[in-house]
């Protein structure tokens, strides 16, 4: 195996040893492989949080807490590597919102709640449990129909429904009789059972497919935008991409087009409040009035990151500013995006990191590399 270092930006070097690297669902955080193809985890500093010693870490840590399993059996710990809950539990479900659904045996029909001292918080049990994502009620499955509860495990809606999604802006859409239509979170009706697709509000409006394609309904359940596009986007920023015959553009909340041109496509506005286009076959950026403030002459080009995007010809990669002024001009094999002020480059099969002058600041010399995050990069290069 590859010898893996944190790196500062100095290019001071931390030896952390002999392991393979992956990506998890969170940014600053890595699984680590061992010789014995066992699992670890590990931060972008090079702190070991977890030693490698388990058949399986999760990808993602939810809720502060990671899920993994040794041995057949699962545990939870914390971010500090701190063990939690003890390795009892043959099968669980991450934390969310304070609670995790689990069961101690595989020939467990029901899944029952534990809170993050391992305690049984309720006498409920449930086919399934789904996330609260971001709302008080998280929704769950018995039976073969949907509820849901709050995160003391008490039941606030009966499970009635033939589907539900999770619950936007005090609305989730749930299924009755063949019908879609919205509650509260007392479970009360607040849209008729109408719709034959779900729903889901963002910004006071849903998208929802009907017939003649896609339309936006308010948190009335009325159409405010004619089913009439073959795709939209939810709306973000008072905006949203539509298409129909081909052709995207953006609209207002009362369905006006944003400007008078087409598109044969249109990515969302990125964190730079520019979004990217696609015109006769090139790409340029609108700003959110509309204007097109980079013309569309890019066969191809990144998204803006840190207020630069990047595209290649030939041998050379060349970044711009918000003006489309190239910045950055460097023969290499390929760049990738800003990111805490540097960019990871690779020349033939070596990576190395320039800053937003086109500085060199570490030199192309490891075989792979993550980005930077807040100050560190983790690299790796044969030992």
């Amino acid at each position: 195996m590859k010898t893996l270092t944190s790196i500062d930006k100095s290019g001071k070097e931390r030896e952390i040893g002999n392991y393979g690297l992956f990506a998890t669902n969170n940014i600053g955080y890595y699984h680590i492989l061992d010789s014995n193809n066992k699992w670890g985890l590990i931060n972008q500093k090079g702190d070991i949080i977890l030693p490698c010693e388990f058949d399986t870490i999760f990808p993602t840590i939810k809720d502060d807490t990671i899920l993994v399993n040794k041995n057949g059996l699962f545990a939870f710990y914390n971010t500090n590597g701190i063990k939690i809950i003890d390795f009892v539990y043959k099968v669980a479900i991450e934390f969310d919102n304070g609670i995790a659904a689990v069961k101690e045996k595989d020939t467990d029909l029901k899944y029952f709640l534990i809170n993050k001292k391992g305690e049984r918080i309720s006498e409920h049990t449930f086919d399934y449990l789904f996330g609260f994502y971001g709302s008080d009620l998280a929704y769950f499955k018995n039976d073969g129909k949907y509820g849901f509860i709050n995160n003391k495990g008490e039941i606030k809606i009966d499970s009635i429904y033939e589907e539900v999604e999770g619950f936007g802006e005090g609305i989730a859409a749930v299924k009755l009789n063949g019908l879609w239509g919205g509650i509260n979170s007392k479970g009360e009706k607040v849209i008729e059972f109408k719709f034959d697709n779900s729903f889901q509000f963002q910004e006071g409006l849903s998208r929802i497919k009907g017939k003649g394609g896609y339309g936006f309904i308010d948190t009335k359940g009325e159409l405010v935008i004619p089913h009439q596009y073959t795709f939209a986007w939810i709306f973000s920023d008072s905006l949203t991409t539509v298409t129909k015959n081909g052709a995207s553009w953006f609209i207002d909340k009362r369905g006006n087009p944003l400007n008078e041109f087409q598109y044969s496509q249109l990515d969302q506005f990125d964190t730079s409040g520019y979004a990217r286009f696609t015109k006769n076959g090139l790409m340029g950026f609108m700003n959110k009035k509309g204007v097109e403030v980079i013309e569309a002459k890019f066969k191809e080009i990144d998204f803006f990151y840190e207020g630069l995007a990047k595209y290649k010809i030939k041998d050379k990669v060349y970044f711009i500013n918000l003006d489309g002024e190239v910045v950055i001009e460097r023969k290499c094999t390929n760049a990738n995006k800003f990111q805490d002020g540097l960019s990871r480059v690779k020349m033939k099969n070596l990576y190395g990191f320039i800053d937003k002058d086109n500085n060199l600041l570490i030199d192309y010399k490891y075989e792979s590399a993550t980005d930077f995050y807040e100050g560190n990069a983790l690299v790796q290069k044969e030992s």
